[in-house]
């Protein structure tokens, strides 16, 4: 793993049994444990699974706690959302490269060693079903994420990289096209995707279609 990548190591799912006394947390630190076992609870079960019992057994502590740290199930959702999509957009911000293709390309290097640290459960929270009224907060993130593409893209026409007539946000989502196809690959056991050189090839093609050398 990078450098600009560190890995946030989930906490044990279960650390002790509520009613036995749980270890003694800060405030911060126990909503961090909260949001990591939530996490770790959608990524097996799924939105729908991540029940306010199992997060509170998963973390050692009552439901009643647990609601002392969260307003809502909701809530507790969303912070594990953010901090799924913020360790997915980390590759982005990981600069090694000035050159803003060079960038995209370490970033897709990047992207494919670090999917194990948050494609299953960013992966179930698009999946999520609208009645968990996640749907709107995940737009944003997203849209957040597509943002950050643009912008690099905006970059590289700047630098003289990338065509001043390509239309940055529809390379985005096409960059982002890789990352997806890498992913479900990836969840499904398609190693030959990755190491067929398959996914490398789909996103050359992209950037030799935007480059202004081509």
């Amino acid at each position: 793993m990078t450098k600009c990548f560190m890995r946030e190591v989930m906490p044990q799912m279960r650390m002790t049994s509520p009613g036995k006394n749980p270890r003694r947390m800060t405030g911060v630190a126990r909503k961090k444990q909260i949001v990591a076992v939530t996490e770790a609870i959608v990524a097996e079960y799924g939105v729908q699974g991540a029940t306010t019992a199992r997060i509170a057994d998963a973390a050692g502590i009552s439901e009643k706690t647990l609601y002392s740290h969260f307003a809502s199930r909701r809530d507790i959702l969303i912070a594990a959302m953010d901090a799924v999509f913020d360790r997915s957009r980390a590759i982005f911000l990981c600069r090694t490269e000035t050159n803003a293709l060079d960038h995209l390309r370490a970033a897709a290097r990047l992207h494919r060693s670090a999917e194990q640290e948050f494609v299953y459960p960013l992966y179930e929270f698009f999946a999520a079903p609208p009645q968990a009224g996640l749907r709107r907060e995940l737009r944003s993130r997203h849209a957040t994420s597509v943002k950050l593409l643009v912008d690099i893209v905006e970059e590289g026409k700047s630098q003289g990289v990338i065509r001043a007539d390509v239309d940055s946000e529809q390379t985005a989502w096409e960059y982002l096209g890789v990352y997806w196809a890498e992913d479900v690959a990836y969840m499904l056991g398609f190693d030959e995707f990755a190491s067929n050189g398959w996914s490398a090839m789909m996103l050359e093609r992209l950037l030799r279609d935007i480059s202004s050398q081509s």
